[in-house]
């Protein structure tokens, strides 16, 4: 006979239990999330309550979208591409929601570079200018294009503007997906005057 978990004997699930173990994690994944990218450091009550309400909503629905592998669509992801954003990962969408909910910021407001560093002129190449949109509305003419193949197109670029430049003698650090400066100052103001009294 199994042991009873505290969380089963509360009346859970064994997959609610599950998800309510992964919540702490992906909020913290969320949370660098929003460090790294968006330069969010210090959450209010508000932003944190809501962000966690949104981890575990997102932990729902991935699993609700069953064992699909990374960058296989469902039809889950289909609504969800329809409805918001779509990111493999649930800490992601999390944020993107975030964003969205507290600040009416949507994937497609957000700029995003796709930059190839070059370490012999020191400067960072912008190679592809786009957004946080979900990739099926970035798809010029042809929704039927799979997401899979979107983010290929973006890697081969960066990867051509490596070869080009290392061609010339450059001696090119990597590449890297970056949000600019001036949108993360924009979303600070908001946050500001948001909690303003």
């Amino acid at each position: 006979m199994e042991p009873i978990s505290a969380e089963h004997s509360k009346g859970l699930s064994p997959e609610q239990s599950k998800r309510n173990e992964e919540i702490p994690q992906t909020l913290d994944r969320s949370k660098h999330h929003l460090h790294v990218v968006f330069g969010v450091d210090d959450l209010s009550t508000i932003e944190e309550v809501r962000l966690r309400d949104l981890v575990g909503k997102c932990l729902e629905e991935y699993t609700q979208s069953g064992d699909a592998e990374v960058g296989e669509e469902t039809p889950a992801d289909e609504q969800r591409v329809r409805t918001m954003a779509h990111f493999e990962d649930s800490h992601k969408e999390a944020v993107m929601r975030w964003l969205w909910e507290l600040y009416g910021i949507t994937p497609a407001a957000i700029p995003v570079f796709d930059l190839v560093r070059d370490k012999t002129t020191h400067e960072d190449i912008v190679v592809t200018r786009t957004t946080f949109e979900s990739p099926v509305a970035l798809t010029d003419t042809n929704p039927s294009r799979k997401l899979q193949d979107i983010r290929a197109e973006r890697a081969n670029r960066l990867l051509a503007k490596e070869k080009e430049l290392r061609a010339l003698g450059h001696d090119v650090e990597g590449e890297d997906t970056v949000v600019p400066e001036d949108f993360k100052e924009y979303l600070g103001r908001l946050r500001e005057k948001s909690h303003m009294p």
